[in-house]
């Protein structure tokens, strides 16, 4: 059912029995490029786990500087304000606006899918895209509206979509406003484990516009729990694979936990993400003193204060 919510207009569905009262409501963001009908399934998901779920049709064309990204914060925050216990699902640039909303008002949960990464984060990962760059370099410095071709959005995860809704997705994707994607590339970010609500990160190893080390990155910087997916790329909603985030999502919504230990108290940004990283910058012996949760190994007992004092590089 399509309503106004706020100033906004939205998709809403909930349950008709009275069992939907007992679960905090969901308000959904989606990314650039997509609309409220991105989260069909993910709403009929909820449904069927008894959540609530307002997926709103977020005005990204609105926006043309950093000023505009705040104005748009507060305009949901606003909305979101007005339902006592909501969560909040962000994905990509719908998870920046999510957490910065989930840095003013209380809320049940965050989740923040395949989010768009730290203010340092997001350099690497438009980096690690060159051809796009090279593609639609001219159209972002004339603010002219950047039009995805259907090989660029396969390489993004596209292809990983359900075979008999691909056309019908390809046709939905709109246009990128280049002002939006500048101003939210150069928008602020909310401090270091300024959201308090328990918060959850969900990253895909197939994402090649935020690989899943950047978004773990994130979820340490808002001390959250973190789920990789193997088989998901950017657009986990039109996956059938991402049937299981989704159910693994309602959960969370049902009953929001809290991570229980901090990562950040046993390593630091700078020695790397990963098993991979962390044994390559300070070796089995380095990995043997850094246990989880304990503040020693090679950053010695001042470990929160270098984290913290590398926590400024983002």
């Amino acid at each position: 059912m399509e309503v106004e919510f706020g100033s906004f207009r939205a998709v809403v569905i909930k349950p008709q029995d009275s069992s939907s009262e007992l679960v905090a409501p969901l308000v959904l963001l989606h990314g650039l490029g997509l609309g409220a009908w991105s989260w069909e399934r993910t709403q009929q998901t909820m449904l069927e786990n008894g959540i609530p779920t307002i997926a709103i049709d977020v005005p990204y064309e609105e926006l043309t500087d950093s000023a505009s990204v705040d104005a748009l914060v507060e305009r949901i925050t606003e909305a979101v304000r007005t339902i006592q216990g909501v969560s909040l699902l962000g994905h990509s640039a719908g998870a920046l606006l999510a957490r910065r909303v989930a840095a003013h008002i209380e809320l049940a949960g965050l989740v923040q899918l395949m989010p768009m990464p730290l203010p340092r984060e997001r350099k690497t990962s438009v980096g690690r895209r060159p051809r796009m760059l090279l593609r639609h370099g001219i159209s972002l410095m004339r603010g002219k509206p950047i039009v995805q071709s259907r090989a660029e959005l396969n390489k993004m995860g596209l292809d990983l979509a359900d075979e008999t809704r691909v056309n019908e997705i390809f046709q939905n994707i709109k246009e990128i406003p280049a002002l939006a994607l500048r101003a939210l590339f150069r928008a602020s970010e909310v401090e270091h484990l300024a959201v308090e609500a328990p918060s959850l990160v969900i990253v895909g190893h197939k994402d090649t516009v935020t690989p899943w080390r950047i978004g773990r990155l994130l979820g340490d910087y808002l001390n959250a729990i973190i789920w990789r997916y193997d088989d998901l790329g950017h657009f986990p909603m039109f996956q059938t694979e991402g049937v299981r985030a989704e159910k693994a999502i309602a959960e969370f919504i049902i009953e929001p936990v809290r991570r229980k230990v901090t990562e950040a108290e046993g390593w630091s940004p700078n020695e790397g993400v990963g098993a991979d990283g962390r044994l390559a910058a300070v070796g089995v012996e380095g990995k043997a003193r850094s246990a989880y949760g304990q503040r020693v190994g090679r950053q010695g007992e001042d470990a929160s204060a270098r984290w913290d004092q590398n926590l400024k590089g983002f």
